[in-house]
C-alpha cells in the first residue's frame, strides 16, 4: 500500500510561547514594598530622610509619578486591545502617551513607587530594593518580552524600539 503524499499545506509554525516568570511584575512590586519595610525595621541605619522637610514630598511626587506612569500605560493597552498580562496576546503596539518617551512606562513607574518607598523609610539598605527589582524586571521580564514582540509585530515594533529607550 502506499500512501499518496497530503496535499493540503500545514500551516507555518508558531513561535513559541514563552512563559513569564512566576511572579508577576505587580505581585514583585508588592513584595520589594515589604522588603524596604522589612530592611527598615531590621537594619534602619543610614541617613534620615524623614527628617528632611523635602522628603515627604520627594515621596509623594514619586509615588504620584509611578502611579501615573503605570495606571496610563494600562489604559493605552486597554484603549488599544492588546494584553496587559506580560507575554499575553500582542495586537497592536503601543506608542501613545508616556510610551513616546520610554518602551516600559508601567515597569518604570514601579521602579518609581519603590524609589519611593525608599525616601519614605530613610534607611539606605531599602535603596538595594529598588535597585534590585530593575535588574529583575529587565533580565525576567523586558528583554524577553523585547524578543517576544520582535516575533509578533515585526519591523514596526523594530523601528519603535529604534527610537525609544527601553528605560528613559
Amino acid at each position: 500500500m502506499s500512501q499518496e503524499p497530503d496535499s493540503r499545506q500545514s500551516p507555518p509554525p508558531q513561535p513559541p510561547k514563552i512563559r513569564p516568570p512566576r511572579i508577576l511584575p505587580p505581585v514583585g512590586c508588592l513584595l520589594a514594598l515589604g522588603l524596604i519595610w522589612g530592611l527598615h525595621r531590621l537594619l534602619p541605619y543610614g541617613p534620615t530622610f524623614l527628617d528632611h522637610p523635602a522628603a515627604e514630598t520627594i515621596t509623594r511626587g514619586l509615588a504620584v509619578l509611578g502611579l501615573a506612569l503605570t495606571i496610563s500605560g494600562i489604559g493605552l493597552f486597554h484603549r488599544a486591545g492588546t494584553g496587559i498580562k506580560p507575554f499575553s496576546e500582542a495586537r497592536h503596539l503601543v506608542t501613545g502617551g508616556p510610551y513616546r518617551l520610554t518602551r516600559n512606562p508601567m515597569y518604570l513607574g514601579m521602579v518609581l513607587i519603590l524609589l519611593g518607598a525608599f525616601v519614605k523609610s530613610g534607611t539606605l539598605a531599602g535603596l538595594l530594593v529598588p535597585i534590585a527589582f530593575a535588574l529583575w524586571i529587565d533580565r525576567a521580564y523586558i528583554r524577553r518580552e523585547e524578543a517576544f514582540l520582535e516575533q509578533h509585530l515585526g519591523a514596526p515594533y523594530l523601528a519603535y524600539k529604534d527610537r525609544v529607550r527601553r528605560w528613559l
